[in-house]
């Protein structure tokens, strides 16, 4: 008979190992699981920035479930990564009550499943090393960018680096996420408040919507956005994925990449035509509690 632990091992490998995650698996499996016994229960060592960040068990969580001999429950994982369907009829009093999405469908299917969840998987390839040169060669404008190749850079995986070309800071006060997102919308960083007043606002217009998203915690991401006052936030106002991954998205009419060490996303509109490669933003986040903005080398 199989031992607790060889169980919850494979349990959890079973969880990881997907289709869609085996090119980063051998990288990141035996990390989380060596982790697991580094962190063990201790909710201080953990941090807990996986479940906060992503909904998916942290490492504290797992080791629960290891001591125990218990295999993850289904429900301690996120609705994001249990129902990756587009089939639902959504409607709203603008455009989805006609809206065919039949052709999109087809057109995710198949090889751009992978596309999809993992854009460096395409065909698109590094530029040659001359080129590469001359990126290294190029100067901050200002003194919160830094360049790929500095300690940013060690926070997401190998096989994205050849596609990076600037990874840029942003003020660390809880509001770092929108901030993000307001420098790569073209906006200075200083106009998070307009992104978080932009995104209730998209929630507001499309509850329904964003219910099937959620999973019935619509006034919790709306809670999240509204703060009190403009000073610096605590956690329960920090930008958290995979929810607002897809407010972002269909708000702005981009795809949303974000990039993290262990865990890598890509978020499509919801209600509107897939933008073009153009209109690709990518966010990274590092150290378990930091967003900053990420440029890919332009290839298109």
């Amino acid at each position: 008979m199989k031992d607790s632990k060889h169980e919850f091992d494979e349990t959890f490998e079973t969880l990881v190992k997907s289709e869609t995650l085996e090119v980063l698996f051998d990288e990141t499996f035996e990390a989380l699981l060596q982790r697991v016994k580094i962190v063990g229960t201790d909710k201080t060592i953990c941090g807990c920035s996986i479940r906060t960040t992503h909904g998916l068990p942290c490492a504290c969580e797992l080791a629960k479930l290891q001591i125990f001999g218990n295999v993850i429950p289904l429900d301690s994982i996120h609705v994001f990564w249990r129902k990756l369907s587009l089939e639902n009829e959504f409607e709203d009093e603008e455009s989805l009550s006609d809206y065919d999405f039949s052709e999109e469908l087809e057109a995710m299917k198949a090889d751009k499943v992978r596309e999809v969840v993992f854009p460096h998987t395409t065909s698109i390839l590094a530029p040659p090393e001359k080129q590469q040169s001359q990126r290294s060669a190029r100067q901050p404008s200002h003194s919160s960018q830094y360049s790929a190749k500095q300690p940013f850079y060690t926070y997401f995986p190998t096989l994205i680096h050849p596609y990076i070309e600037e990874i840029i800071d942003v003020v660390a006060d809880g509001n770092c996420g929108f901030r993000a997102i307001a420098a790569l919308l073209g906006w200075t960083e200083e106009s998070w408040p307009l992104v978080r007043t932009q995104l209730d606002k998209e929630i507001r217009l499309h509850q329904d919507l964003y219910a099937n998203v959620f999973d019935d915690s619509v006034e919790s991401v709306r809670n999240s956005l509204n703060i009190s006052g403009l000073g610096a936030q605590g956690q329960d106002k920090w930008m958290c994925l995979p929810d607002l991954g897809y407010v972002i998205a269909t708000r702005y009419n981009v795809i949303l990449v974000s990039l993290s060490r262990n865990l890598n996303m890509t978020f499509f509109p919801l209600n509107k035509t897939p933008p073009s490669k153009e209109c690709l933003l990518a966010i990274g986040f590092i150290n378990g509690n930091h967003w900053v903005h990420v440029q890919f080398i332009s290839v298109y």
